[in-house]
């Protein structure tokens, strides 16, 4: 016969009972009550999918890019990964660029995922420039630049060229919808 594990709070020891060893807020809505804003085709786990293997690329050139950050793209239509790049080092052509090279006449329509907004230190705007011929029709980026002159240069760029860029915890967020 299997044998059943009855737990009260009484056999606990104290300190179980305690707070847990971080912050946590219970959510006080049934989960069906959360939804994501976007409207399909665009779906939160695939954005969050694409994005993490953005991610993955950027750090292949960890310590290789100094002193820029590590830049990964990844162009995709739905779950299908067209092409994907990052910047192998300073003075290397940037991960956007390889990107499209590697979608080659694919990329048209499909969604470009930057780990990291398109940053031009050299002033030859090489990264927004492939994005921008390739036909890109979506961004989403994961952060913003973090050097203060190139933040949101290239996000005003590309949505001047008619691109619809979503930034993640900006644009890309859920709302609690009754």
């Amino acid at each position: 016969m299997p044998m059943k594990l009855m737990i009260s709070s009484n056999s606990l020891p104290p300190a179980a009972m305690s707070a847990p060893p971080f912050p946590f807020t219970p959510n006080p809505l049934p989960l069906t009550t959360i939804k994501s804003t976007l409207k399909p085709p665009h779906s939160l786990s695939l954005d969050a999918s694409h994005m993490l293997r953005a991610t993955h690329l950027a750090d292949l050139s960890a310590g290789h890019t100094s002193p820029h950050p590590n830049f990964g793209c990844v162009i995709a239509k739905g779950d299908t990964i067209l092409g994907e790049g990052y910047l192998y080092g300073q003075g290397t052509r940037p991960a956007e660029a390889i990107a499209v090279e590697a979608a080659r006449d694919k990329g048209k329509g499909a969604t470009a995922y930057l780990n990291l907004e398109s940053g031009d230190c050299d002033g030859d705007e090489a990264a927004v420039r492939a994005i921008l011929q390739s036909g890109v029709g979506r961004v989403v980026v994961g952060i913003r630049h973090p050097l203060e002159h190139l933040r949101g240069k290239a996000i005003r760029l590309m949505r001047s060229e008619g691109i619809k860029v979503d930034v993640l915890g900006e644009d890309l967020q859920s709302k609690v919808i009754e």
